[in-house]
């Protein structure tokens, strides 16, 4: 990190951000405009300001390219949750609906909607006068998933499997490929280009 002088440093980082030299300078050194407007001019000349915001330039493109990729993968990892959940992961070994929560998590990723419907039931025991006890059980009516083909066309397009204009030529792709490509197993490379 380049050191400067506390002043010139405060003058840097206002400049990097409003991209202002006048009012940065006025605003760190509380001074006429004309002033500011000679002096900004030329502390904007001097070597060791100009590196400094050519290091926060840097730092700051990295953190964009760091946050844009986190931020496409982590779109790439939720239509990949959609395009390869498998239904019969709601059902227990009986074929009854599992508790939402214990279903896989690309079967709660691939959820669009869920109606209920809370249901009155008897439990079996009886209350202190004698009638029966009752309990409310929240039933699950109806579920609705996310398209699975849009999201599948989605990575396609994403990982260039298919072209904007939707020609994909006579490429073939192996779900597995996808998904490593994904996770970034491989570092994002196929698996005939690893080692």
């Amino acid at each position: 990190m380049i050191r400067l002088p506390v002043k010139h440093k405060k003058f840097a980082d206002e400049y990097f951000l409003t991209g202002n030299g006048t009012a940065s300078y006025r605003k760190v050194y509380k001074c006429k405009e004309s002033t500011a407007n000679s002096e900004s001019s030329k502390l904007l000349k001097n070597p060791k300001v100009k590196a400094y915001l050519e290091e926060l330039a840097e730092k700051s493109t990295e953190k964009v390219v760091e946050k844009w990729t986190a931020t496409a993968n982590d779109i790439l990892h939720e239509d990949s949750l959609l395009a390869t959940h498998r239904i019969p992961g709601m059902l227990d070994e009986n074929g009854m609906i599992k508790e939402v929560q214990d279903w896989p998590e690309d079967l709660q990723a691939a959820i669009k909607s869920v109606k209920y419907e809370d249901v009155v039931r008897q439990t079996g025991e009886l209350n202190k006068d004698g009638t029966p006890k009752t309990e409310i059980v929240r039933v699950i009516k109806e579920i609705q998933f996310n398209d699975k083909g849009q999201a599948l066309g989605r990575m396609a397009k994403n990982l260039g499997i298919i072209t904007e204009e939707g020609k994909g030529g006579d490429q073939f792709f192996d779900i597995r490929v996808i998904l490593a490509k994904i996770d970034g197993l491989n570092r994002g490379k196929l698996p005939q280009d690893c080692d």
